[in-house]
């Protein structure tokens, strides 16, 4: 190279190649004419073999081009991106931990979501209420979630096994994609002129993390379904006081909204009966329009309101294998006498000095008085100086 005589090296550009990377190098210079034409050949057949280098070089990278790291933004665009990811962080952070609270069919990233198990959400409401069929109700124990209807069930069986007549039912009633809880049982009672109809003993709904009473029915206050998130409720408190209405379930409520509402009240200044009617629930005549109207026509409207038979699943099958019952026992012919003989001993007394037929008629200052598991007689002196 040191007969060469005013030798440049530029760096070229190939089009489509990464800037920074050098691609090859340009000779440029003056010479001999012979001595060009010497090696004019060489040159160009190098510079035929580095270009056809070059060339697939650049084809192999187009094929593999990837988007940059760190693709520079607009201003604009870079300010609207943090603030969407500032709204995402957020909105991660105030969601809670439950599905409930994300789309029904999809999360945040489009991916499909597991299903919310609605039976583990009120299992807490079936086991106590399974549990209270089985052991009894207890009129010293709080209950959580077992409802008047319900103790009243319980405390007049008559012949039905319980756990088959009583059922449940986990659906979406009102389609704001929280399923409610409804327990209740399909019954034709002898003192009602209407044909099976649908009894609603409690229902509960799951709100902010949370299980909530939205309904509850009993014998003078009976709770039926009409459909779409639409209940009839019809009750009685004496001869002279009805009432009766429609309600509903709003979408993410947990109590009533009342559609209509009628109730008959004593008339104390003309005599009879008046009937009231309101769209607030509310049982108070100064809170409602008087209708001039008969009592014929009065119950004739509750007549006309149209329910729904519920198909429930008996109680019996939400419990399967986990029921809480007592394994039943049968006493032998000898336990029989020892308990026959308590019965009758003067200790007992006080159990046997009155009849009822519901234990909570039962005069607990005379059973203690007269016997309640114990012998009469004078206390110990460890009681008298207690």
């Amino acid at each position: 190279m040191s007969i060469m005589t005013d030798i440049e090296l530029r760096k070229n550009e190939i089009q489509g190649e990464n800037p920074n990377r050098a691609t090859g190098y340009e000779l440029t210079g003056r010479r001999e004419e012979d001595f060009m034409k010497k090696y004019i050949g060489i040159i160009a057949a190098i510079l035929c073999v580095m270009g056809s280098i070059c060339l697939c070089g650049c084809a192999g990278k187009e094929a593999e081009t990837t988007e940059p790291l760190a693709a520079a933004e607009p201003a604009e665009e870079q300010e609207d991106s943090a603030e969407t990811a500032e709204d995402n962080s957020e909105d991660e952070g105030d969601a809670p931990d439950t599905a409930l609270s994300e789309d029904e069919n999809e999360t945040s990233d489009g991916m499909e979501q597991a299903e919310v198990d609605y039976e583990a959400i009120y299992a807490p409401v079936l086991s106590e209420v399974i549990d209270t069929i089985h052991r009894g109700y207890d009129f010293e124990k709080e209950y959580k979630y077992v409802s008047d209807g319900i103790i009243e069930r319980i405390l007049y069986p008559g012949d039905d096994d319980l756990m088959q007549a009583i059922g449940y039912v986990i659906t979406d009633i009102n389609d704001d994609g929280i399923k409610e809880l409804m327990i209740g049982e399909n019954a034709d009672y002898e003192y009602d002129d209407l044909p099976m109809q649908s009894y609603i003993y409690s229902g509960f709904t799951y709100q902010d993390e949370k299980l909530v009473c939205f309904i509850e029915g009993w014998a003078r206050s009976r709770q039926h379904y009409m459909g779409n998130g639409h209940f009839f409720n019809i009750g009685s408190s004496s001869a002279w006081s009805t009432a009766f209405g429609e309600w509903h379930l709003e979408k993410g409520g947990s109590g009533a909204s009342w559609d209509d509402f009628y109730f008959s009240e004593e008339d104390g200044i003309n005599g009879g009966i008046a009937f009231y009617h309101n769209t607030t629930g509310i049982y108070e005549t100064d809170k409602a329009q008087r209708m001039d109207i008969s009592d014929e026509d009065f119950y004739k409207i509750a007549d006309d309101y149209k329910c729904e038979l519920i198909s429930w699943t008996p109680l019996a099958e939400s419990a399967g294998d986990d029921s809480n019952a007592p394994a039943e026992k049968t006493l032998s012919q000898t336990e029989l006498k020892d308990m026959e003989k308590k019965l009758n001993s003067i200790g007992y007394y006080g159990f046997l000095l009155s009849f009822y037929r519901d234990p909570r008629d039962i005069k607990w200052h005379e059973v203690f008085y007269d016997g309640a598991g114990y012998d009469r007689g004078y206390p110990s002196p460890g009681i008298e100086h207690s």
